[in-house]
């Protein structure tokens, strides 16, 4: 699969004990029902003002941008599961999540945000080779460390390196929303 310039990479894996198919074919019934979904997101590279500057610049280049779920070496399932109840784009004036929603989980603290994604889709024997990116803003090397593990990613190369590849699980694609900050 050929992905865009501009995608955002986002380490995942099973949360609250449901696995990650569980997680999606949940999250995909959500767009269903409301015609979006909310991806928690904890991630101090990722906070819902800089997705919507990313979102921007991938537009004005006519590039419609899509998070790419990828599985790490390492993905353990989360221990704390706070459940949202609302949310905002400026955490001024919040909105309550649609009541048609599956309960929106995740860490609670003073940056919890969620991308918000209007298609999703389950993708099988597909590899992701994060050499490839760097860091929007940054442009840095993409490195997940457990504070940081999504990120706004400009494509540079096209080589593959298996051994450092990931295996991709599923794509999202962003909604005009782009972000919002959770409580």
């Amino acid at each position: 699969m050929n992905f865009e310039k501009y995608s955002i990479l986002s380490l995942a894996g099973k949360h609250a004990n449901e696995t990650f198919e569980q997680i999606i074919k949940r999250k995909i019934k959500d767009i269903q029902n409301t015609g979006q979904t909310f991806w928690v997101e904890n991630s101090r590279q990722m906070y819902p003002d800089i997705v919507k500057s990313f979102n921007d610049l991938a537009n004005n280049e006519k590039i419609q941008l899509d998070c790419i779920l990828y599985k790490g070496k390492d993905t353990q399932d989360t221990k704390t599961s706070y459940e949202f109840k609302e949310y905002s784009q400026d955490k001024k004036n919040w909105k309550e999540i649609d009541s048609k929603m599956s309960k929106v989980t995740g860490k609670l603290s003073n940056f919890s945000h969620a991308m918000v994604f209007d298609k999703l889709k389950l993708v099988n024997n597909e590899m992701l080779n994060l050499k490839n990116y760097v860091q929007y803003l940054k442009e840095t090397p993409i490195r997940n460390y457990p504070s940081d593990n999504t990120f706004c990613a400009i494509k540079k190369h096209d080589e593959i390196e298996l051994k450092q590849s990931r295996e991709i699980f599923a794509i999202g694609r962003i909604h005009k929303l782009c972000s919002v900050w959770l409580r």
